[in-house]
């Protein structure tokens, strides 16, 4: 096994990605007690004796004008990037006025201490120092946030960041490709589902985890959050779940500071529930971006639909064959965190906005896991445990294309994960990356151009009505005919019955000849099996997205295990092309790899 180390040395300081301002959280946390000192504040920065803390966000909305705030009665220090989607019901409730968001949450800790994390609606990370008790607590949203959480303990600092170019920046530590993890990453195909990262002894925070530090003993934990849902009776969630979904928009929309938005509009029925309501809202300009592939897309469906609507610019998009050669560039500013072939989707969504001068997009992601909370019943998911193992073998594929009339996954390709099936660990909740991985794939590539994504369907009025329906929503069904009811009949009309999947397979093909260069180098062999590598070799059709993986692992090395672009990480983008990574392999090939 090729064991991928280096040596770093440390930078410090707030990086600066360019004129436009981005989410970005980062802190240092020395966890030997230090004697008490002055604690210094300003907008992105705050200090004490043992911490040292740097934040900015992008401020779209009107309860933003603070990134941290510290109340020396309290002696609480609050900060956050994202926002909160109740703020106003919180301020109601308790009767706070005229706060700003952190404010509430300050005042909110001061009452309830760590249980405020489970009255926080939104998406969202937060820091709170708590000076009378010195403790530190850091947490996420329930679904995971729309940018990760990395955290690394070395010679007794803790270091944590949003940003894994900021992390690594910021710690003199040994960077070593972690193989455990890229299996894991390989296997679940999107992300990896556990603590550990693509690098050794950097970890991130998963869902419903809180980082915990007592200061008066150096102390570092990792705790769980309990977050618990709402009962409600069916009848209620009936009546209710459409009118929920409408109330966050409204209470989003009212509370930006700039009303001059972007949405992507797809020919399903979420991105049209969100621009009916966005209409019945405001007749001021709106853009909706339609993006697809060449020979399967949600073009045509989404253009009929936009017509139908007043002052709706509709931007369509077809992604180009030579979009693959972004892929460096892609890496980058997804920093390993999250990979599959839609990120060429959101790349060209996020370029779009930059170009249009966007800083919010409304979008429709986690709709889908949002409302049929049916599917995570353990008979759902035992069910599709079977059929996939099922689907594994000659007989399954035989009813396969009796039944449903095409092909599953072949025995081959099964035969082939099932080598990383060993280190499958899975410590999500309810085995569920999708609400991660689908915030984060856009997120990152949002956040890279200075955008922040609003995420309706996240709240917990929506999830608690979505759960109580139970099986009576699955797959959408009820929701869907709600959604029916509520558009004009023309509309509905349009709206496309399939899956919306677009087609980007020919991205991949496209390079093909280039990316086969890899099979032949050292770091795949220190991946891969023998058998595996000629398995790909003879029948490399079989095996587009296998290789795509492998090419994202083998640039995420490249950029951010051996050292070479260190120096450029203080960049939000990175024009290397992806000729040059092929043209370097002949160092791999010959087993000579950098990093050995």
């Amino acid at each position: 096994m090729v064991q991928y180390i280096i040596w770093h040395l440390s930078i410090h300081g707030l990086f600066h990605f360019g004129s436009f301002d981005m989410n970005r959280i980062f802190g240092k946390i020395t966890l030997t007690p230090q004697p008490e000192g002055s604690i210094e504040i300003s907008q992105k920065r705050f200090m004490t004796s043992n911490i040292e803390l740097e934040i900015e966000r992008i401020p779209v909305f009107d309860f933003q004008p603070l990134n941290i705030c510290y109340s020396p009665t309290s002696q609480i220090a609050c900060a956050m990037i994202g926002y909160i989607s109740n703020l106003d019901d919180i301020k109601s409730k308790y009767g706070f006025e005229n706060l700003s968001d952190i404010e509430v949450i300050s005042r909110l800790y001061s009452l309830v201490h760590t249980d405020c994390s489970l009255q926080l609606d939104g998406v969202y990370t937060i820091f709170i120092f708590d000076g009378a008790a010195r403790r530190v607590f850091v947490f996420q949203d329930r679904y995971g946030s729309q940018l990760p959480l990395y955290y690394a303990r070395h010679n007794q600092v803790l270091t944590f960041s949003s940003s894994l170019k900021h992390l690594l920046s910021a710690t003199a530590m040994k960077r070593e490709l972690n193989i455990d993890a890229t299996y894991n990453f390989l296997y679940h195909k999107k992300t990896t589902a556990a603590e550990f990262t693509l690098i050794k002894k950097v970890h991130k925070l998963i869902p419903n985890q809180m980082i915990a530090i007592d200061l008066n003993i150096g102390s570092l934990s990792i705790e769980t959050l309990k977050r618990s849902d709402e009962k409600v009776a069916r009848s209620v969630a009936k009546s209710r779940l459409i009118h929920s979904i409408a109330a966050n928009i409204e209470r989003l929309y009212h509370h930006l500071s700039n009303r001059t938005i972007a949405m992507t509009l797809s020919g399903g029925y979420d991105t049209n529930l969100l621009l009916f309501y966005l209409r019945k809202l405001s007749s001021a300009p709106l853009t909706a971006i339609t993006i697809g592939g060449v020979t399967r897309n949600e073009i045509a469906a989404a253009s009929r639909i936009a017509r139908h609507y007043p002052a709706v610019h509709h931007i369509t998009h077809v992604i180009p064959e030579n979009l693959i050669d972004a892929l460096p560039d892609i890496v980058w500013r997804t920093e390993g965190a999250v990979f599959n072939e839609g990120l060429f989707l959101q790349y060209a969504l996020a370029k779009i906005l930059e170009r249009e001068g966007h800083q919010v997009i409304f979008l429709g992601d986690c709709a889908d896991q949002q409302l049929d909370h049916y599917r995570n019943t353990w008979h759902q998911r035992m069910l599709r445990h079977w059929k996939r193992a099922l689907k594994s073998n000659w007989l399954g594929t035989a009813l396969f294309r009796l039944f449903k009339g095409g092909a599953p996954i072949s025995p081959k390709i099964a035969a082939f994960q099932a080598h990383f099936k060993p280190f499958a660990i899975n410590q999500y909740p309810f085995g569920d990356l999708d609400f991660e991985f689908i915030l984060r794939k856009g997120g990152l590539m949002l956040n890279s151009v200075g955008v922040q994504g609003i995420y309706p369907y996240l709240n917990e009025t929506t999830r608690a009505l979505s759960k109580a329906l139970g099986r009576l929503n699955s797959k959408k069904s009820y929701y869907k005919n709600l959604v029916k009811a509520t558009l004009n009949r023309e509309i509905v009309n349009h709206i496309q019955k399939g899956d919306g999947r677009t087609d980007i397979e020919y991205l991949i093909t496209a390079r093909e000849p280039l990316m086969m260069k890899l099979l032949g180098t050292e770091f795949v062999r220190g991946i891969l099996t023998k058998q595996q590598i000629d398995e790909i070799t003879k029948h490399p059709q079989y095996y587009p997205a296998v290789m795509l993986q492998l090419i994202y692992i083998y640039i995420f090395y490249e950029l951010f295990v051996t050292g070479k672009y260190d120096a450029q990480f203080h960049r939000s983008d990175l024009n290397v092309p992806l000729a040059k990574f092929f043209d370097e392999l002949h160092g791999h090939r010959n087993g000579r790899s950098s990093a050995a």
